[in-house]
């Protein structure tokens, strides 16, 4: 442990800071974090320094912004408006913005969803719907589900953002099956927790487990639902769980893909034949950032294998639009024209 904290903060370049190595050596030997608050545009986060997101994925612009300044606009003015909104919805051309053309597709065709954010670190994914939900006056349920040190500050983060009315966080390891889960994480790294990988870095704990479709019926949730998966590297096994979910509803699914990460090519192809007989497929590169919508066709799909491995972090995300939707030519076609970026994982 010692000799993780001691590279970790060399590797930093702390040499003309003195007191900045001191502070960070002080919290990384007691079991304390550092807390930043962190600005992205219509929400506001609390995140934790010294961490792989903060550190690698997140632009210096939107660090350190004041907390009792925001606290006293919201006093003042209430809570910043989204950049999708009442004014702009029509006019997106981005595929940055893509999921909110889905969202405004589903209220369209009448089809009020719940979201399920599986893996939900932060809650930026699912804040950020949140708030655009919160825009149209609607009435739609978000549900965050993470489980070690991230999701210590969820709660603080849906009531930062006066989000209570439509998030709920569970403390929950979704998984495809129910009960205790080993739960394996890495220090520094607070998005990687996962019950499949052990690392050679690895520490463990334990979490309560279950399935989506057992919260689902615990809880009497009804459909349409629109699912994110990250769970580093058990979505084909989630997707297997909620065939019948998919089969009976409309459930839009994003998950992150890997083909790095396959252990059983059999059923790896299995799952990908069932998405592509239920779903047209896109790949959007990153859910947090998206930066392209580019049909994924299953005749070309080990060219789509191969291409994900060239890419920096070997994964990509990938969503699924139910070909049973109402008016999802019209909605695919849209995808299709938004404007490509350039790819990133920076937010």
């Amino acid at each position: 442990m010692l000799r993780t904290i001691f590279n970790k903060i060399l590797s930093s370049g702390v040499k003309g800071e003195p007191q900045k190595f001191i502070a960070d050596m002080n919290c990384w030997v007691m079991g304390r974090r550092l807390i930043d608050f962190v600005d992205f545009d219509d929400i506001k986060l609390f995140m934790y320094k010294n961490d792989n997101i903060y550190d690698n994925f997140i632009d210096d612009r939107r660090k350190n912004y004041p907390l009792r300044e925001f606290l006293r606009g919201v006093r003042e003015k209430g809570y910043p408006r989204p950049e999708i909104n009442r004014d702009t919805i029509s006019a997106i051309q981005s595929c940055r913005h893509l999921i909110y053309l889905i969202m405004k597709h589903l209220w369209d065709v009448g089809e009020e969803f719940t979201v399920l954010d599986v893996g939900c670190h932060v809650g930026l994914f699912g804040l950020k719907l949140a708030s655009v939900i919160r825009e149209f006056g609607k009435d739609n349920e978000v549900i965050c589900f993470d489980i070690g040190e991230a999701s210590e500050l969820m709660p603080y983060n849906i009531k930062v953002n006066g989000l209570e009315k439509w998030v709920t966080f569970e403390k929950l390891a979704i998984s495809d099956v129910s009960g205790p889960a080993i739960v394996y994480a890495r220090q520094g790294h607070t998005d990687t927790n996962n019950i499949i990988w052990k690392l050679d870095d690895s520490y463990s704990y334990l979490a309560e487990g279950i399935t989506i479709s057992e919260y689902i019926k615990e809880h009497k949730l009804s459909g349409p639902f629109m699912i994110k998966l990250d769970v580093e590297g058990l979505e084909f096994e989630i997707i297997e769980e909620i065939k019948s979910l998919i089969d009976s509803d409309i459930v839009v699914l994003i998950f992150e893909f890997s083909s790095e990460r396959v252990r059983d090519k059999d059923f790896f192809y299995s799952i990908f034949g069932y998405l592509f007989r239920n779903y047209y497929l896109f790949d959007i590169y990153y859910v947090l950032s998206p930066s392209m919508a580019v049909p994924i066709c299953e005749a070309d799909e080990n060219s789509f294998f191969k291409d994900v491995l060239q890419r920096p972090y070997r994964y990509t995300d990938v969503l699924g639009i139910p070909k049973k939707l109402d008016g999802v030519k019209r909605l695919g076609e849209g995808l299709e024209s938004l404007e490509t970026l350039e790819r990133t994982y920076k937010i």
